[in-house]
């Protein structure tokens, strides 16, 4: 399949299970905000922030090692999916019985109920990655999008039942382990109508393969995880869940647009795998391409959330979380930096750098820790871990860059300067109008003047060029040849 329309239809695949999923999952957040208050809300999120951190054992990043391989070599597809399917067994019953052996020894009484059942929402979560990693080796991203799809709505239905009728927030975390055995049982129907009927096999040697191979990965999404979750466990220990909860409000909110880079990330990793060596002119153009992509879409996404941060909050939590969002302008631009740093560790996983990769996330991530440590328990509130995760945002995003533009002949994002001046431009229009012209009016009739100005003021600087039509022309074309 042409490499355009192989990415350009699992994006769109990825990017509509995502929309949902997102949304979906951020009703949630919502319905627990609204029901249970800052303090529920803190519980949540502290009892997820934890056994993600801990979870990560039940993976030790071999997902992305066999996404990889199986895009390279289809043919090594049973051997190492079944593989991968008992050694995910193996680590997900070992991950249960360790983490409520620690958990036990440091909590009681409810928190230690809800980080429990939480372990096994994340377990029974995971045991799906063997299938999704088909889905994505073989470029059949429809199926992860149904199965996002269904889970997320399953999820918010449980919790909304269960909040009607009175449930507390460990109900909702049954609603989540229901609803992903659902998702597993048909993640297996799948597979074995379309691909083929795995099998959990028990090849040690294969296994001692996997996690020698994998455990660049396995550390770069520890230390991933730890940067991410990291501000939340410290603001409970020494801000309570009240303070955590108005975080996390401002927090998933922002994090819910991550599915943009992680879509496009996705559905490029298995071509780029296959076109660094070979092709060199494809493989730039595929990351300049999305880089230019990405800073057209979270610019003005980052300049609007900080200009209408208090109206969007109250919009959504209602005026009880107002003071989520000071933190919700500070997060936004973290995740400005975010957005590019996803593409960047996809772009070095696929040219064989995750070991080099792993050494900038090591570093940020104990800057994170360090920094976290020293400045939440001395600063008010929130705001400590806020300016600290936008730092290590920042400084992911540059080494990063430095890494990528050493490994890979001919890259550089400075090609599309004009993009990025144009970009700015066109938000400065956007922010003028919102500011000045629509003040008086609704956020959501804001946002929507907002983004139609921003996309015209784009193209009367004509930053969607001939190259971007030809490219559309191309895919219709093609769709319609199909």
């Amino acid at each position: 399949m042409n490499e355009k329309i192989s990415i350009l239809k699992n994006t769109s695949y990825l990017f509509i299970g995502s929309i949902f999923a997102r949304v979906f999952g951020f009703l949630l957040i919502v319905l627990i905000g609204r029901e249970f208050g800052d303090v529920g809300l803190g519980q949540y999120a502290f009892s997820f922030a934890m056994v993600d951190i801990l979870g990560i054992l039940s993976e030790f990043g071999v997902y992305t090692f066999v996404v990889r391989e199986v895009a390279k070599n289809g043919k090594l597809m049973k051997k190492y999916i079944d593989n991968y399917l008992a050694l995910k067994i193996f680590l997900m019953i070992s991950f249960i019985l360790i983490y409520n052996i620690m958990i036990t020894q440091i909590f009681d009484g409810e928190r230690l109920n809800l980080l429990r059942i939480a372990s096994l929402c994340y377990a029974i979560s995971f045991l799906n990655n063997p299938f999704y990693s088909i889905y994505q080796a073989k470029e059949r991203m429809e199926f992860s999008s149904i199965l996002h799809v269904i889970t997320s709505i399953s999820i918010v239905v449980f919790g909304y039942v269960f909040i009607s009728f009175g449930f507390g927030i460990e109900w909702i975390l049954w609603g989540i382990i229901i609803s992903h055995i659902l998702s597993l049982l048909i993640n297996y129907l799948i597979v074995c109508k379309i691909f083929y009927f795995p099998i959990p096999r028990f090849d040690f040697k294969l296994w001692k393969l996997f996690i020698e191979k994998s455990w660049p990965f396995f550390f770069s999404t520890l230390f991933n995880t730890l940067y991410f979750r990291f501000d939340t466990i410290m603001l409970t220990f020494f801000k309570g869940d009240s303070v955590t909860g108005l975080y996390n409000a401002a927090y998933k909110l922002v994090s819910s647009l991550s599915f943009i880079p992680m879509s496009l990330a996705a559905a490029i990793y298995p071509i780029l795998s296959k076109t660094y060596l070979s092709e060199n002119k494809k493989f730039i153009k595929i990351t300049h391409t999305i880089y230019r992509a990405l800073f057209l879409l979270i610019l003005p996404i980052t300049v609007g959330t900080i200009i209408l941060s208090n109206q969007i909050i109250v919009l959504i939590f209602g005026e009880t979380f107002i003071d989520s969002s000071l933190a919700l302008s500070f997060l936004i631009i973290a995740e400005f930096f975010v957005f590019f740093n996803i593409l960047n560790v996809i772009i070095s996983n696929s040219i064989g750098e995750e070991r080099n990769m792993l050494k900038i996330i090591v570093f940020y991530t104990l800057f994170n820790i360090i920094f976290n440590a020293i400045l939440i328990p001395r600063t008010s509130s929130y705001t400590g871990a806020a300016g600290v995760t936008i730092i290590s945002a920042m400084l992911n995003f540059t080494f990063g860059l430095i890494l990528i533009r050493l490994k890979v002949k001919n890259f550089s994002i400075m090609s599309s300067y004009k993009t990025l001046l144009r970009a700015a431009i066109a938000s400065g229009v956007m922010a003028i109008a919102i500011i000045y012209f629509f003040d008086t009016l609704n956020v959501i009739i804001k946002i929507i003047f907002g983004t139609i100005i921003y996309f015209i003021t784009l193209l009367f600087l004509k930053e969607v060029n001939k190259s971007d039509w030809n490219f559309i022309k191309e895919i219709v074309y093609n769709k319609n040849k199909n």
